[in-house]
């Protein structure tokens, strides 16, 4: 006996009116690499049009290849496809929001506009790390345009408040960074540890989903700290002339006195606000 009676129903079967069904078995190497099962599954292809064009073709109705791995590529390629679909559309409902509740498009964009490095560093950190884009890999892109947004979103709030009524856009910038960059550090932080301790999980994709999530909130922090003040710098118009006078008034300081690269500037502006 070459099969037990269960086994064969696996590999031959009849609904007793004529038709049959034959199942051929064949290994792939991986379930995972997208190489492997691309190459097999094109000699499989290749193998079934060869026996739907034999002389014994014409007895065959269906000749197709499938498979537990061939199905999951496919949902996985359908799956990458429409986060990719939904990152564009993401990012555009962030900065409409943004721009909605900060009351300015060029604020809004602001925000929005780091998240596009952290997304962009986080794939480049998976590709050095060897890390394979799967249904876990393949999120990581849609958490970063939410975590990136908010800390991208008190910052320029943050930044905002102390501008209104300091006569350069330096000395507000140093407070904003001082203050809230302070407690979006701690608040990552703490994040970071909670994710890196999945790395300890025995299953791999926990390992993989910790480990992304805390290089992509590190990368989240450090875009709001070091690459959203330059675009703030950007879009946020200096003050000149008559205006710039008015605020040096208020501060109490000459303008031959005033320096907004010194920290003592930002310290007397946030003395004279308080």
């Amino acid at each position: 006996m070459a099969y037990d009676p269960e086994s064969v129903t696996e590999l031959l079967w009849t609904d007793g009116a004529g038709n049959y069904a034959t199942l051929v078995q064949v290994g792939v190497r991986s379930f995972t690499e997208d190489a492997i099962i691309l190459d097999a599954r094109s000699a499989l292809n290749d193998a079934a049009k060869s026996l739907e064009a034999s002389p014994a073709g014409s007895q065959f109705a269906v000749v197709s290849v499938s498979g537990d791995a061939i199905t999951s590529q496919d949902s996985l390629a359908a799956f990458t496809d429409a986060m990719l679909l939904a990152l564009p559309v993401a990012l555009l409902l962030c900065a409409l929001l943004a721009a909605l509740f900060m009351r300015s498009v060029k604020y809004g964009l602001a925000a929005v506009v780091p998240i596009l490095l952290v997304v962009g560093w986080v794939y480049g950190f998976m590709w050095w790390a060897d890390y394979k884009i799967n249904v876990v890999t393949a999120t990581i892109a849609a958490i970063a345009v939410g975590v990136g947004i908010d800390y991208s979103t008190h910052f320029t709030m943050r930044f905002r408040e102390e501008f209104e009524n300091e006569p350069s856009r330096f000395p507000a910038l140093r407070r904003a960074g001082e203050g809230t960059g302070g407690a979006l550090a701690i608040s990552a932080l703490s994040s970071i540890i909670g994710f890196m301790m999945m790395a300890l999980a025995p299953m791999p994709i926990f390992v993989t989903f910790g480990i992304l999530t805390a290089v992509m909130i590190s990368f989240s922090l450090l875009v709001a700290l070091l690459v959203l003040p330059s675009v703030l710098l950007v879009v946020t118009r200096s003050r000149t002339g008559a205006e710039r006078q008015h605020f040096l008034d208020l501060t109490g300081t000459a303008p031959g006195e005033y320096d907004p690269h010194a920290r003592e500037t930002a310290l007397a502006g946030h003395e004279g606000s308080t």
